[in-house]
């Protein structure tokens, strides 16, 4: 038997960041979604339920 891997939203407003989070995450098997602030990834939140949330520190 196998697990599903979890659902993870990234939230970061560096791009940069965000993108090669997102990019490593999903080389390693993740479904990843990517929002650039705080009030998007609660709306993500609400929306899709992800399992895990991924954040930068200063994120509004």
């Amino acid at each position: 038997m196998t697990s599903a891997q979890p659902s993870i939203l990234v939230a970061d407003d560096d791009p940069d960041i965000r993108d090669l989070v997102v990019f490593k995450l999903e080389q390693a098997g993740f479904a990843v979604r990517a929002v650039a602030d705080g009030s998007a990834a609660l709306t993500a939140l609400d929306v899709a339920g992800h399992e895990v949330l991924a954040t930068g520190a200063s994120v509004r």
